[in-house]
């Protein structure tokens, strides 16, 4: 009993030290700069080299401080309201990786890609019409829509809707060859079957829009919840981030487990 209070008061008692450091150090800096200034006024050395020395040691373990500080802060999360809101950020970062890599590949993961697909659209007819984007791949892993229509869990995500979507994002290669002429452009779906968590989309391996699944009730709120987005200069967490969506989506979209549903 005696040694937790003990240890209490002294806990307390460099709480208080520490405020009170916080607290004191800018007026004893100012003074500090004030008995310099004196003692070489007053040709005292010991008061001169004293004050320059305490306020060395102050200003010394502010530079540690701060180096601490900005060495455990990770660059702020960039969030948007949607994938809609977003496309500007999108359409940076598509232009940014095609001046970088000369390509530009996307690799999304939806659920029925509606929302998604309606935003997108229009990014791939700017992409073609207006900065002739030579190379472009688009890859979809989308839920199964027998799966969908299995475990209803969104009443708007019905397995039609889903084929009907994958059919759109499949056949615009093809929809209009005068567009596309001498751009080599490949869309191409996969179907996954289980519980979707993360959705969004990676580009060139660099750019991440990711978004995660909430429930609201009993449905699952996926693309018009908020997006954020990450970059491969963003730091440790982006970059891992970045693999987790890699992850997930090679399971969707690469050879599947054993354990996997087959078609």
């Amino acid at each position: 009993m005696a040694q937790s209070t003990n240890r209490e008061v002294r806990r307390r008692l460099g709480a208080w030290i520490k405020q009170a450091y916080l607290r004191i150090r800018e007026p004893v800096g100012y003074l500090l700069v004030i008995l310099a200034v004196v003692g070489g006024i007053f040709s005292n050395q010991k008061l001169q080299f004293g004050a320059l020395g305490i306020l060395s040691g102050i200003i010394l373990r502010l530079l540690f401080e701060i180096y601490a500080r900005a060495d455990s802060t990770s660059p702020p999360i960039r969030r948007f309201k949607s994938l809609a809101d977003a496309r500007g950020e999108m359409e940076a970062c598509l232009l940014t990786s095609l001046k970088q890599d000369g390509f530009i590949r996307i690799q999304w993961m939806g659920m029925t890609m509606y929302n998604v697909w309606n935003t997108m659209e229009p990014v791939f007819d700017w992409l073609a019409k207006e900065i002739h984007a030579r190379q472009v791949r688009f890859e979809v892993a989308m839920l199964d829509s027998a799966w969908l229509d299995q475990y209803r869990i969104n009443q708007s995500w019905t397995g039609p809707s889903a084929t009907i979507n994958a059919e759109k994002i499949q056949l615009y290669t093809q929809g209009d060859p005068d567009k596309l002429q001498g751009l080599e452009w490949v869309f191409e779906v996969h179907r996954y079957a289980h519980m979707p968590v993360l959705h969004g989309g990676l580009v060139n391996g660099k750019y991440l829009f990711m978004g995660i699944c909430r429930w609201e009730g009993r449905t699952l709120k996926a693309g018009d919840r908020p997006f954020d987005i990450y970059t491969f200069k963003d730091g440790d967490d982006a970059l891992d981030k970045i693999k987790v969506f890699e992850n997930w989506f090679n399971l969707c979209f690469g050879p599947k487990p054993d354990w996997y549903p087959p078609k």
